[in-house]
């Protein structure tokens, strides 16, 4: 929260809450970074087989960012 704060301090846009994790750990969520990109460089899925293909073709594995419900 001190970090999202901060940041809203010094110009950036707070847009609230983007979503809850599950704490049960239901659904793995995997984010992949796509290093050729300047800007929207970011993916995040549920399915396994995207996430492999992106990693496959040169996204970065950035692992499970969640967990969703």
């Amino acid at each position: 929260r001190s970090e999202y704060d901060h940041l809203c301090s010094v110009g950036w846009s707070g847009e609230g809450v983007g979503w809850y994790s599950d704490p049960n750990r239901a659904v793995p969520v995997y984010r992949e970074y796509n290093p050729n990109e300047y800007a929207h460089n970011h993916n995040y899925t549920a399915n396994r087989a995207e996430h492999d293909n992106l990693v496959s073709i040169g996204w970065k594995n950035e692992g499970i960012g969640w967990y969703g419900v």
